[in-house]
């Protein structure tokens, strides 16, 4: 059955063939009745569509490992080994419903460049291993980016099972936003992954009748919440390009239709790709708060919840990939990557990079998220040529944490 590009030319290239034949192979095993993907990691499906993964590594005569966390690897093995590996993929786990290209088209990807590897003969002095990262989405677990994490303390360590050294990653990914469609370009590269801050905002007035209560004598919570909702969107999109928040929850105690709100239980989600401005808008938007309580007799706390450090991708890999693509004259956008993925993990210990492909409409997570196949063509042309760069390459110009 074809669904994924039924109104594209996949037949066009046999590049385009293979790479859509295994998009909707995969995309069959977790099928659900709207047609989104179900293989949440650790369920029947998820170990299915690994299966399949493995079936077309073996195919390739990739040599397949298992760590103990569950990471999956395929090594096409170089003829000497004397560099360290390069690594390149995603994860094939999916959130309940959701779509189809969401980090399984950077494993498929990765698959084509090594098929393309061997059909033009191409032997390396160091192994290129593709990589499927087990529980990326967290839907079980809570946390998320589980096999990755687990990458990134073993290499700390210098205790994971496989791999002593690790050259760098590269993470092809879906952009899961609007940038690129608006700026029509069919690939970005991604210059660091946002930090977020989660603030909790508990705004504390005095419950009343709502038809008794003069409304000049009220201390309603809510109200004050909602100012303050506003102004935290005022401020945050005047700020600057990198900023965004979000209040995306509420719970109004004691929450009945005739009783003023005696207490508003807010949640903002903060990002930026620098640390520096994550924490002034962070101080800001509680200094807001405060000034809103005070101004209409009302108290508040604000306690911080969560926090996660920007991540910034790799300069020297950055700039590679630009050449190339400032080579071959296709559009493309430097932006941030709003969303985690496995790259922030790895980030933190070795040269990372992540290239973007443009999202149709940037829906994703649902099954309407859609990626053409034009533009993952180009994607899988300038991945092909950035990775032969690198492994030629033994120069060991990359600088970064390399462990």
């Amino acid at each position: 059955m074809s669904f994924l590009f039924e109104h594209q030319e996949k037949g066009k290239t046999l590049k385009g063939k293979s790479i859509a034949e295994k998009l909707e192979k995969i995309a069959q095993i977790g099928i659900t009745s709207e047609g989104g993907a179900n293989r949440i990691s650790g369920t029947l499906s998820h170990e299915q569509g690994r299966e399949q993964i493995k079936e077309w590594m073996k195919k390739l005569c990739l040599q397949i490992h298992y760590d103990e966390i569950g990471n999956l690897f395929g090594i096409y093995e170089g003829v000497m080994q004397k560099e360290a590996p390069i690594i390149i993929g995603s994860h094939s786990d999916t959130v309940p419903n959701g779509g189809h290209f969401d980090g399984i088209l950077g494993i498929v990807l990765a698959l084509e460049m090594i098929e393309s590897f061997q059909k033009s003969g191409i032997l390396f002095n160091r192994d290129i291993v593709i990589a499927d990262f087990i529980d990326e989405e967290g839907v079980y677990s809570g946390d998320g980016l589980t096999g990755s994490r687990y990458l990134k303390d073993q290499l700390k360590a210098k205790t994971h099972p496989i791999f002593s050294a690790i050259s760098c990653y590269i993470e092809p990914h879906i952009e899961q936003g609007v940038v690129l469609e608006q700026a029509n370009c069919p690939i970005g590269i991604v210059e660091a992954i946002v930090g977020t801050t989660s603030l909790e905002v508990c705004f504390e007035g005095l419950s009343g009748h709502a038809g008794t209560t003069p409304m000049n004598l009220r201390r309603d919570a809510l109200i004050v919440a909602s100012e303050w909702i506003v102004e935290v969107n005022s401020f945050v999109k005047q700020y600057d390009k990198y900023a965004v928040g979000t209040v995306g929850f509420l719970q109004v105690i004691p929450g009945a239709p005739n009783v003023i709100p005696k207490q508003v239980m807010c949640m903002v989600d903060l990002r930026h790709i620098d640390a520096y401005h994550l924490e002034k808008l962070s101080q800001h938007i509680t200094s807001l708060a405060i000034n809103f309580a005070d101004k209409r007799g009302v108290s508040v706390k604000v306690k911080e919840k969560f926090i996660s450090n920007p991540v910034k991708m790799n300069d020297d890999l950055n700039k590679r990939f630009i050449r190339i693509i400032e080579q071959k004259q296709i559009p493309f956008q430097l932006l941030p990557s709003g969303a985690a993925h496995d790259a922030l993990m790895l980030a933190e210990v070795i040269p990372t990079t992540m290239l973007f492909i443009q999202s149709r409409e940037g829906i994703s997570h649902t099954p309407k998220e859609m990626s053409s196949l034009h533009d993952i063509l180009i994607a899988s042309d300038v991945l092909s040529e950035f990775v032969y760069s690198i492994a030629v390459d033994n120069s060991k110009n990359i600088e970064g944490k390399r462990f």
